[in-house]
């Protein structure tokens, strides 16, 4: 049954949008993942420190070392698939500026009102990606700082 170009249109833009919306949903996810998936390795480094140390774990200060450095690893690579995720919703924004072109809404319809305004939101999230990297580095290589010297006085 083909339907009519506009009636198209229409459907494929609110289809559009609503992929933009999960799109939108994932960045989100994969900020909270990779700030609650650092602090828990942190954590869990901590806790198993002093065993480490004393030998009474399994564990190894090597291993702890390795694993203070996961945190910053998980962040740059949800930092990268978001990018390439805002990289992606901008093809479709684009798109959907020209089907609100189609449609008679080129100079009121959202994108061509969001294509004006300023990117501070898409600014402030990548500021604190790289702060957030920056200082999570910061962490990660005084914890494994301490844990080296941990390791070293309880051997003497």
């Amino acid at each position: 049954m083909a339907q009519e170009p506009p009636a198209f249109h229409i459907e494929e833009f609110k289809q559009l949008k609503s992929e933009i919306g999960v799109l939108l949903q994932r960045i989100e996810t994969l900020i909270k993942f990779s700030l609650f998936g650092g602090v828990a390795i942190y954590a869990w480094i901590l806790t198993h420190a002093p065993k480490s140390a004393v030998g009474s774990t399994s564990l190894t200060v090597d291993f702890l070392v390795a694993a203070a450095f996961l945190p910053p690893a998980l962040l740059f690579f949800s930092a990268s698939l978001s990018a390439l995720t805002y990289l992606h919703v901008n093809i479709m924004a684009q798109y959907l500026r020209r089907l609100e072109g189609l449609l008679g809404f080129a100079s009121y319809g959202w994108e061509a009102h969001w294509a004006k305004s300023p990117r501070s939101i898409t600014y402030a999230l990548f500021a604190f990606f790289v702060v957030l990297l920056v200082a999570e580095l910061i962490v990660s290589r005084y914890l494994s700082g301490s844990l080296q010297s941990l390791a070293l006085s309880a051997k003497g």
